[in-house]
């Protein structure tokens, strides 16, 4: 959450606890996630989402 809210990003509510289960329970990780997250989205001008994040995390 901290990461997020550095960025000033408002994830959904669903994304906390998906990603939680899915990322590694590192520093770095949430970075990188937070990061790739931030990016795509300004890229497609979408919002943050569970969606999203399933997506990155697949591909």
């Amino acid at each position: 959450m901290k990461l997020l809210a550095d960025r000033q990003l408002s994830p959904s509510p669903n994304l906390i606890p998906y990603l939680v289960r899915r990322v590694d329970r590192s520093f770095v990780a949430a970075q990188e996630i937070v990061q790739r997250l931030d990016t795509e989205a300004l890229e497609r001008g979408a919002p943050i989402t569970r969606a999203l994040a399933a997506e990155l995390l697949e591909g």
